[in-house]
């Protein structure tokens, strides 16, 4: 199958029942299937939505920062604590009212100022300042996120990753779960669909991925072992029923979106 990738097309809006994309200029794209997989700050999410694009602040600020390894190995109190060839850092620290960003900027592109890092690190161990002073290519960001959706799907609409669920950092799985919801649309759209199925079938993978891909954002939002009653409280408020999980990592890190897809298939077929 050909695929044509336009470039410099920013979408403006979607009509998810129409299965239209609205691009700046006025363009329009029209398709059977529309994936909107356009991050933190999506413009699709508000087709499913309309208040979906509401930011919210968490409370933190990030620096993040490359180390060559060899500045590590040179070092004589972090060189035992690291492997490999490039160390990625990332230091949380409380914002204020009074922080130097706001969440109107773009989070990815701040440059730090290495300063203002060993300053908010002072306290920390003697190696923590260490790596600070190594730091390169030092950028600083606000946390932030969005409220949780009552859906991922809508018409024609899927929406996918970020755009869908927005993690925080505290547990690594932005990426990861991104991954899960294309595995399991990949197994929802097998070949030989038809446009006539695109409804129940997004239905299908909003049901295989909408419990475990909130979980995951709720629980990306403290650093683990903290907060529990929070947590657990956020649980009983998006996902009513549904309790914290006793082990994380095999929630997390052990999931099969695409045997899960295949579990309701089959129960639906049983109906």
């Amino acid at each position: 199958m050909t695929v044509k990738i336009n470039l410099q097309s920013k979408v403006i809006s979607v009509n998810p029942e129409a299965g239209e994309v609205c691009l700046e200029g006025g363009t329009i794209v029209k398709g059977d299937l529309i994936v909107g997989a356009d991050g933190l700050h999506s413009r699709t999410v508000a087709a499913v939505l309309p208040s979906g694009r509401r930011i919210v602040d968490a409370g933190l600020n990030c620096f993040r920062f490359l180390v060559p390894m060899e500045k590590v190995k040179a070092n004589p109190l972090a060189k035992a604590y690291v492997e490999g060839t490039l160390l990625n850092c990332l230091a949380f620290y409380p914002s204020t009212k009074t922080s130097e960003i706001t969440t109107s900027e773009s989070p990815w592109l701040n440059a730090g100022d290495n300063e203002k890092l060993l300053s908010h690190f002072k306290d920390s161990q003697e190696v923590v300042r260490e790596i600070c002073c190594m730091a390169e290519d030092l950028k600083l960001y606000k946390l932030t996120t969005r409220d949780l959706l009552p859906t991922f799907v809508k018409g024609k609409l899927a929406l996918l990753g970020d755009a869908a669920h927005p993690m925080l950092p505290h547990r690594a799985q932005s990426t990861g779960q991104a991954i899960e919801d294309a595995g399991a649309l990949g197994a929802v759209f097998g070949e030989g669909t038809q446009p006539e199925q695109v409804g129940e079938l997004l239905d299908l993978y909003n049901k295989a991925r909408y419990e475990h891909a909130i979980a995951a954002a709720l629980l990306s939002r403290y650093y683990l072992g903290t907060n529990k009653d929070q947590t657990q409280a956020d649980f009983e408020t998006f996902l009513p029923g549904v309790s914290v999980p006793d082990n994380e990592y095999a929630f997390l890190w052990c999931s099969d979106p695409i045997q899960e897809v295949e579990r309701l298939r089959k129960g639906m077929q049983e109906e």
